[in-house]
């Protein structure tokens, strides 16, 4: 069980910062209160040059994300030249000088971005930001940037055909349900299995069908999360249960 609710993410940054052989270049910049001398933002920047025996580390940090997705507040992802139809292509990121547009340097790079509220923040204005982006080289390698964030939420702006649109939040809306309906259906899994509660999947299901998600790894996953949890159905009553869980990750795999 994390310690925390990004605690895969961070762990597989510090270690990759370790990496001094791979880093081609790397940003720090630290926020600080003037009034208190306090540091109230950070921002961090690790840029990876990976050859063919090592590209597979951006699966390994694609794995670790998705550990932590259930907790995060937004989620946002790109995946390679699908990007070019959609019209969110660039998120914003970094709350102090340094200001980072993920995705703006290419059309075609992948990303996939998280935000996890500060849960040591009383008044819910903190937010912890953690990035991948990457685009394959064509020789089998690839460049790879991490970012991670800490500081205070951007303030509400209209947005643009650069930055977070229409698709955007819908995708965001569509992933926080998802998830509450994944951490709902876990804690009333014994409950199902022992014929004292019944919960039909119907909603999730149609849902599925509609997934504004256009990130195939993204579906991908939560397809994964829907098919482990009819693994688990193992009452014979849950049998309509389970068979709409599958039946909702089917449509998303499509």
């Amino acid at each position: 069980m994390p310690v925390f609710s990004q605690e895969n993410i961070v762990e597989t940054f510090k270690r990759l910062e370790k990496r001094v052989d791979l880093i081609t270049g790397e940003n720090h910049v630290k926020g600080i209160d003037k009034a208190t001398g306090e540091v109230n933002s950070t921002t961090d920047v690790y840029v990876f040059s990976l050859g063919k025996e090592d590209v597979n580390l951006i699966d390994d940090v694609k794995r670790e994300f998705a550990k932590d997705r259930e907790s995060a507040a937004k989620i946002f992802s790109r995946s390679g030249t699908g990007a070019l139809k959609s019209r969110h292509s660039v998120i914003s990121v970094g709350s102090g000088d340094l200001k980072i547009n993920v995705g703006s340097n290419d059309p075609k790079s992948s990303y996939m971005v998280m935000v996890f509220p500060d849960v040591k923040d009383t008044a819910r204005n903190r937010r912890h930001v953690y990035a991948i982006e990457w685009k394959e080289d064509g020789n089998g390698g690839a460049e790879m940037s991490l970012i991670a964030d800490y500081g205070a939420k951007p303030e509400p702006k209209k947005a643009s055909h650069s930055t977070f649109e229409s698709d955007t939040e819908a995708e965001t809306q569509w992933l926080y349900t998802f998830n509450m309906y994944i951490k709902s259906m876990k804690r009333a899994l014994e409950r199902i299995n022992k014929g004292e509660l019944t919960v039909f999947p119907t909603e999730i299901y149609k849902s599925s069908l509609k997934c504004p998600v256009k990130d195939a790894e993204m579906r991908k996953s939560c397809a994964g999360e829907l098919r482990a949890i009819a693994a688990k159905l193992t009452s014979p009553d849950a049998k309509i249960e389970k068979d709409l869980l599958l039946r909702a990750a089917d449509a998303l795999e499509k």
